[in-house]
């Protein structure tokens, strides 16, 4: 069985072989000038700039691999049912 770091690595090599740009993950911790989610759950929300259009993305191909954490069934970790 493959662990995570090696599945992280195979996603990172595969895209990076198709030409993206490899970037590091983003903090959980919204930018100060970023309101809208609070704390940053997945993702797409360090994109946002480069999809709202106020900033220029540095690659028109990225790949990265994002830091994340569960939200919805957090009261039931750990339990079984």
């Amino acid at each position: 069985m493959r662990t995570s770091a090696e599945l992280r690595s195979g996603f990172r090599a595969f895209f990076e072989s198709k030409g993206h740009q490899f970037r590091p993950s983003a903090s959980l911790i919204p930018r100060a000038d970023d309101r809208s989610t609070l704390p940053t759950t997945a993702g797409m929300q360090p994109l946002m700039p480069f999809f709202r259009g106020c900033q220029q993305p540095p690659a028109p191909l990225r790949t990265t691999v994002q830091k994340c954490f569960r939200t919805p069934d957090s009261d039931e970790m750990g339990l079984d049912g």
